[in-house]
């Protein structure tokens, strides 16, 4: 009785605590304070509210809203919008100017009149748009993982290892017939989950996966690098690490933790152990996953977080105790947050969670407890979606609510586009073992619901994912990582329907499990696409630039590569290795920026890069600005290469193929006076 009323308390307190603390401290934002509407309007000149763009768009409307800007653009029915943030309350950009954080979204057939607006904002944008001493006390979209800033969101990070080894060790559930011993357990799931690193390290490209590599900053990989617990680990070891190298590092250990994350949970789902070891297997070898391992990509994280958050969900509800449920609940208060902010498309992982709850015979638990859970995770998502993604990506979110994303997803199933079916990516082995998996799941009375539930979890992020339609499937894999766990747990399902039914087959399908690498090695490895190229280029000339080095850069949109990559910690304090500064000029009568002009003037060591940017091959605004300067000044080649073009993301890249070779130089300014080096066209 006594441990009864205890635990009732402690549930008591966590859900007075829930809202708050699962958001963070607030912290006050900037806002935009009545009279300024034709301040507004001067950023977007020369375009005026109502006039034409070039191309036949038109700037329909300016919606100026507390904290943020909106403009609107439509050409021939189709609109795109111009999204001007605080910097501190953008969690992703396209773009950025002096005062704004800027996105676009909307129609792709309207994007490159947002993109003309998107130019007028950086050129106008000369002066500090924010005025100091006006603010709100609205909380920023930054979520926060705990409930204080530093060591606490370095922590949450930190602390999920042992978070997942609590997990692993918890004792085998009730229908196990023949449960693995706790030795023999720890020691199969500790050689998959190295299995898995070491693929990982050896087969896994170090590079950047993502959309808008060089403009688009992910909260969770910020919050680590930038964070106190970072920075003091750093200097206590004596290392100065790079932003790029910090973050394919945090993916990797992210990835190469998946196993232990995918066993808890597949386990909970089966209550069988030999079911999450399966599952545990499949994901460390699964090509999909293995290909963004050592990349910026964020759906990295959200594998590992979705699992481990549903693995303690399970523990939350079905612990024996009431000091394990309540262990199992707080840490559900940091978890959930983190989990759903990582990426838009992870909230769905709300309503699945919920639907578990009611239907999963796993889930069988003390009605409180369930309750507990479903508000603990309703009021999560509901403070995730209204102060982060509505905010965000509140366009994408209605455009993604039209009937035809159905249709695309019935018109991608069978097309190559769909990654779990296409064998280049995910070996046929794996589907089909997929395929009976599903029917070992729906011809069992006691796995019915949860066949099911993986079902409905695999077509809803499946259907989800065809709001976007990228050209390439390399683009397509990385928004299909949604589609790992419900796959690896189906995967598992009819590896062991098949070992039940035929004995002798289990060494063949261990084998054709741990050869998947193998099989899909072409797109593990592949990477020569023209934006892991450039970067590839980028970091090579990073090598042969002295320290503090200026570098000039044609940014047209799409973010400075060397100020980008190579920001560093050093002594516990974050500094840029070059001043990477862009020479786009202000306005459209002028060819160069005023700053680079006086720079070209000034005895000072200059560098230039000529990128796919300034080759007018990333959708960017004429390229006037390169060729001025390559015609103002002398400039000698530090290092040259000639690469394909080969599209990733058509978004930030055209299809057309250029005349001739592209090539990627780094140029060094010859001082006047230094003798008559020709000067270098490309």
């Amino acid at each position: 009785m006594r441990d009864a009323r205890f635990a009732r308390l402690l549930w008591s307190l966590i859900a007075l605590s829930c809202a708050s603390w699962s958001h963070g401290v607030a912290r006050a934002q900037p806002v935009i304070q009545a009279g300024r509407e034709q301040e507004v309007l001067a950023l977007f000149a020369p375009y005026r509210l109502g006039g034409e763009l070039p191309g036949g768009a038109r700037l329909m409307n300016v919606a100026i809203q507390q904290s943020s800007i909106t403009a609107t653009v439509e050409r021939e029915g189709h609109a795109a919008r111009l999204v001007l943030l605080h910097p501190q309350a953008a969690t992703s950009s396209t773009s950025t100017s002096l005062s704004f954080s800027l996105r676009i979204e909307g129609d792709e057939q309207a994007r490159a009149a947002a993109l003309l607006l998107m130019e007028a904002v950086r050129r106008n944008d000369r002066l500090p748009f924010w005025r100091a001493g006006v603010s709100s006390a609205a909380p920023t979209t930054q979520l926060k993982v705990g409930p204080a800033d530093g060591l606490a969101a370095d922590g949450a990070l930190l602390t999920l290892a042992l978070l997942l080894a609590f997990l692993g060790l918890r004792r085998p559930g009730r229908r196990e017939p023949q449960p693995l011993s706790s030795w023999r357990l720890v020691a199969a799931l500790a050689g998959v989950t190295l299995l898995g690193a070491l693929l990982r390290w050896g087969l896994a490209p170090q590079t950047y996966l993502g959309a808008w590599p060089f403009s688009r900053r992910v909260a969770s990989q910020d919050a680590l690098f930038d964070g106190a617990g970072f920075a003091w680990l750093c200097d206590l070891l004596g290392a100065t690490p790079n932003r790029f190298g910090a973050v394919s590092a945090q993916t990797f250990f992210f990835s190469a933790l998946a196993p232990i994350a995918v066993f808890a949970w597949v386990r909970s789902v089966f209550e069988d152990r030999r079911t999450g070891l399966v599952a545990a297997l499949v994901v460390a070898v699964l090509p999909l996953h293995l290909h963004f391992a050592r990349s910026e990509v964020a759906l990295v994280f959200s594998v590992t977080l979705s699992a481990l958050l549903l693995a303690l969900l399970w523990a939350a509800i079905r612990a024996r105790t009431s000091l394990g449920a309540a262990a199992a609940f707080i840490s559900l208060l940091w978890l959930a947050p983190l989990t759903f902010a990582t990426r838009p498309l992870d909230l769905l992982l709300a309503p699945l969670a919920v639907l578990a709850i009611l239907t999963l015979p796993s889930l069988r638990g003390p009605a409180d407890r369930r309750g507990l859970a479903i508000l603990l995770i309703t009021l999560s998502a509901t403070q995730v979606f209204l102060a982060h993604t509505l905010v965000s990506f509140g366009g994408q979110v209605s455009d993604g609510l039209h009937l035809r994303v159905l249709q695309d997803a019935l018109g991608s199933l069978l097309s190559d586009h769909d990654t779990l079916l296409n064998p280049l990516v995910t070996p046929t082995a794996l589907a089909l073992l997929a395929l009976l998996g599903v029917r070992a799941l729906l011809r069992h009375p006691e796995e019915r619901r949860a066949g099911v539930w993986l079902l409905v979890w695999l077509f809803a992020a499946f259907t989800a994912h065809a709001y976007v339609q990228p050209a390439t499937v390399a683009m397509q894999a990385r928004y299909h990582l949604h589609l790992v766990l419900p796959f690896v747990a189906l995967v598992a399902a009819g590896a062991l329907w098949v070992d039940g039914r035929f004995p002798r087959a289990r060494v063949p399908l261990g084998l054709l499990i741990l050869l998947s690498p193998l099989w899909a090695s072409g797109f593990i490895r592949d990477v020569d696409h023209d934006t892991q190229r450039e970067l590839a280029f980028v970091r090579r000339a990073a090598r042969r630039l002295p320290e503090d080095a200026t570098v000039l850069e044609y940014e047209g949109g799409q973010g400075m590569h060397f100020g980008r990559l190579f920001d560093r910690l050093s002594g516990g304090e974050l500094e840029p290795r070059f001043r990477s500064l862009p020479i786009d000029p202000e306005s459209p009568t002028e060819t160069l920026s005023a700053a680079t002009r006086e720079l070209l003037t000034s005895a000072r060591p200059l560098y230039f890069y000529q990128g796919l940017a300034c080759l007018g091959l990333q959708n960017a605004p004429p390229v006037r600005a390169c060729d001025a300067l390559l015609a103002a000044v002398p400039l000698e080649v530090v290092l040259e290469e000639t690469i394909p073009h080969r599209v990733y993301d058509e978004n930030i890249a055209s299809s057309v193929a250029p005349e001739g070779a592209i090539r990627l130089r780094l140029y060094r300014v010859v001082p006047r006076g230094a003798g008559s080096s020709p000067r270098a066209r490309p």
